[in-house]
């Protein structure tokens, strides 16, 4: 998952306090997190952990209708800007 530019501290919060929480809730088993160590990035690394795919469509199914996480994610993610077309 990548965060908008000066945004992973916003992210690296969103799942120390509601993600994880919620990826539980759901049956989503995260095996493990991580960020790149060299370079600049703005990603989020992990990795989960399902009893099979029906269980993973389900997990993820509920996860996203979750409007506790929704109204998170909303607040901690910075505005989309208009996508711009530059002249050829």
């Amino acid at each position: 998952m990548c965060a908008a530019p000066g945004r992973l501290g916003a992210l690296h919060n969103r799942f120390r306090t509601i993600t994880t929480r919620k990826f539980k809730e759901h049956g989503i088993d995260v095996i493990g997190y991580w960020t790149d160590k060299y370079g600049e990035s703005n990603r989020l690394t992990y990795i989960c952990r399902y009893a099979d795919e029906p269980a993973r469509e389900k997990a993820w199914a509920a996860f996203r209708a979750d409007a506790e996480w929704a109204e998170a994610a909303r607040k901690s993610t910075a505005p989309r800007t208009a996508a711009r077309s530059l002249p050829m």
